[in-house]
């Protein structure tokens, strides 16, 4: 049982462009604070005349009027004594000290008392010198520091909650490539714990590096076009000019990012006020340079450690670029993993690695033997859009959390299974938790991506990497997991308790007499209720289609254009298979990812009706031994619009049954239901993609108009 008693503790990993701060309190699963709604504090720092100190999305809006004033990279300024920002020159420590108790604060609001111990990371090559000031900046707002490498978090990460353990005396290579800086090592797994025994880091290789190429890319037709414009953008003099620069640049890190997940985008050019078009080839023609760079650092921290790796596993955001995985397979010849939402992997990895009496790998969990009987059949479907029983839980779509789910109880004839540490509740705004291209098998297809692996094909861990220990699945990579239009929800029991943690209930939606809250999280929370219609799950979309204007060299392709009814994009008019579909459901405590292929068709018309079939093509997961499958079928149909990326749909319907099967045997079912909750989607020429906290989905066309 949780040790609600026990002491918060504050996991912060202070990086280049963002600070990201996990907080464990009450003996729950660590969990990230959010900033402004995002887990991602931008490390930006903006000073005032009087010398006044502002961190985050604050800094970056006050800098839009006082670009003087403004850092957005402190950290790069760690060897130094002070910082010029406009008219103030304030001590680096005191700089830094400023983001931490800009987290320090949040942790203790969030936790309901100040939090006094905190896990900082730091780069495994920073000298003493560099350990120091941020040890001496963190200990004016913490009493208790404890500093940790930065790889050493990841590997803390990868033993306690991805798919793998490093067996003893085996090594694996963490590959972190953030924002502003590039970091790599090898971990090894010793008898007294983990250490890292090589590393290597580039103060000048990151993803704002990527960015800069961008910029070197647009400027080769721009600059020939009016050097004297392209100039006001490259060294701007006057504060307008250094905001559009900005304005540049934040086009052009977004570009990348959305070049992660599609394979077009537009990027706006102020002063010339046009939209030029990127496509994936572009982004990877800028970033193979940089790339090079880490792969070189890379064999040469490789070759000085020894040995073979159990596994290369990727953190940091700029990872998320699918030529990154691409060169690590093709240069080390191991395939390498992209840890799930790799910007938040060193800071919840710092409370495993530094949890009391933890070691190189997990404990075993012992699985029992014997399954209670099915539960009970489900009450009759709810009117779409109205939760059945309990609350909705913090940060999940309308509809699709709290609606009572019928549970697999904990199984009998054995020793209780603790469970194991749950991902973090998803958040609003947050970015996707994997990119493309999922790290499967098979040769790279021409745009980058990697073939998906056949229906039912396992998702295996590297080679050289056991299995989770029970309890825990292995996440396939590639998208997020969650409900969306007419997709089967996944509602995941973590109705908000009043201090922001997710709180732990029993099926019925109030706390069963007798029955502990660690055996309340057990048991598979079945994925039947609801049906989501298209589920928000980014605060801001984007539509990844561009016109070709003509006069840049890359254009992007143009969206099939029938005639259509107003309010619709034109892209999204067509019949699309469902190529991939990733939902997330909870088995034992633990969010699990099902994954599917091939499991319908949506079919969206130019008169603005859609229609969503499932033919009944398993999602599956395998956790503890057991074959899990989510089958679905039936068919959803209504009205819908598109605005500004975002697809709304009204008068959902739907027909057919949503089912949950262990080891071929039916445990529960329902009918299938549907509520019109809006989505976030990206589609270009014949690629539709939808994202959402608890889902993902990857449609191809297969016809023009329906």
């Amino acid at each position: 049982m949780s040790d609600v008693n026990a002491a918060a503790r504050l996991g912060i990993d202070f990086g280049t462009s963002h600070t990201v701060g996990m907080l464990a309190a009450g003996g729950r699963p660590p969990v990230p604070l959010l900033f402004d709604g995002s887990p991602l504090l931008p490390s930006a720092v903006w000073a005032d005349p009087s010398g006044r100190l502002i961190v985050g999305r604050d800094a970056r809006h006050a800098a839009q009027t006082d670009p003087a004033g403004y850092e957005p990279h402190p950290k790069r300024h760690i060897d130094e004594e002070t910082m010029l920002l406009g008219t103030a020159q304030p001590a680096v420590e005191s700089v830094i000290a400023t983001v931490l108790g800009h987290v320090a604060a949040e942790a203790g609001r969030v936790a309901g008392r100040p939090v006094g111990a905190v896990v900082l990371t730091h780069p495994a090559a920073w000298a003493a010198q560099r350990r120091q000031r941020l040890e001496s900046a963190a200990r004016t707002v913490f009493p208790d520091v404890t500093l940790l490498p930065e790889p050493i978090a990841a590997a803390g990460y990868v033993v306690h909650r991805a798919a793998a353990r490093i067996p003893p005396g085996g090594q694996v290579v963490v590959y972190d490539f953030g924002a502003g800086t590039f970091d790599v090592s090898v971990v090894r797994a010793g008898p007294d714990g983990l250490r890292v025994v090589a590393s290597e880091g580039l103060d000048d290789t990151g993803g704002t590096d990527v960015d800069a190429a961008i910029v070197e890319l647009l400027g080769r037709t721009f600059a020939t076009r009016d050097p004297a414009a392209w100039q006001r953008l490259a060294a701007p003099a006057t504060r307008a000019d250094r905001r559009a620069a900005r304005t540049l640049w934040d086009g052009a890190r977004t570009a990348k990012e959305v070049l992660s997940r599609a394979t077009s985008t537009v990027l706006h050019v102020p002063i010339f006020d046009e939209e030029a078009p990127l496509g994936r080839e572009q982004l990877d023609q800028a970033a193979r340079p940089v790339l090079e760079r880490t792969l070189v650092a890379t064999r040469r921290v490789m070759a000085g450690a020894g040995g073979a790796p159990a596994g290369v596993f990727l953190i940091g955001g700029a990872s998320r670029m699918p030529l990154t995985a691409s060169l690590l397979h093709q240069s080390l010849g191991v395939r390498p993993t992209l840890l799930d939402q790799p910007e938040l992997v060193v800071a919840e990895g710092a409370l495993y690695a530094t949890a009391p009496a933890a070691g190189s790998a997990p404990p075993t969990a012992v699985r029992s033997p014997a399954r209670r009987p099915p539960a009970a059949p489900p009450p009759a479907a709810h009117r779409p859009g109205h939760p059945v029983g309990g609350r909705r839980a913090a940060g999940t779509p309308p509809g699709a959390s709290a609606v009572r789910p019928e549970s697999v109880p904990p199984r009998s004839g054995g020793p209780s299974v603790p469970p194991p540490a749950g991902r973090p509740p998803a958040l609003p705004g947050q970015l996707p938790p994997r990119g493309y291209p999922p790290a499967s098998p098979g040769p790279p297809a021409a745009d980058g991506h990697r073939a998906a692996p056949p229906a039912g094909q396992p998702q295996s861990p590297p080679p050289g990497l056991s299995a989770a220990p029970p309890g825990l699945s292995a996440a396939p990579p590639g998208l997020s997991a969650a409900p969306r239009t007419g997709h089967p929800a996944a509602p995941v029991h973590r109705p908000a308790s009043p201090s922001g943690y997710p709180a732990v209930m029993p099926a019925s939606g109030a706390p069963a007499a007798g029955v502990p809250a660690s055996s309340a999280r057990r048991g598979l929370v079945a994925a039947v209720a609801v049906v989501s219609v298209l589920a928000v799950a980014l605060a801001t979309s984007i539509t990844v289609r561009a016109a070709a204007t003509g006069r840049w060299p890359f254009p992007a392709g143009p969206s099939p254009t029938p005639s259509i009814s107003p309010g619709l994009d034109p892209c999204v008019v067509g019949v699309w298979k469902q190529q991939k579909y990733v939902i997330e459901n909870t088995v034992d405590g633990a969010p699990t990812d099902f994954t599917g292929y091939d499991t319908g068709t949506d079919t969206y018309r130019p008169d603005g009706t859609y229609e969503v079939v499932y033919r009944g093509s398993p999602f599956r997961a395998t956790v503890r031994d057991d074959r899990w499958e989510h089958v679905v079928t039936g068919r959803i149909t209504g009205r819908y619009t598109t605005t500004g990326g975002r697809l709304t749909p009204s008068g959902a319907t739907a027909t057919g049954t949503s089912e949950l099967r262990v080891n071929g045997e039916l445990d529960n079912s329902r009918d299938l239901t549907a509520t019109d909750d809006p989505s976030s989607y990206a589609c270009h020429d014949d690629t539709l993609v939808i994202h959402g906290t608890f889902y993902g989905v990857e449609l191809t066309r297969t016809a023009e108009t329906p």
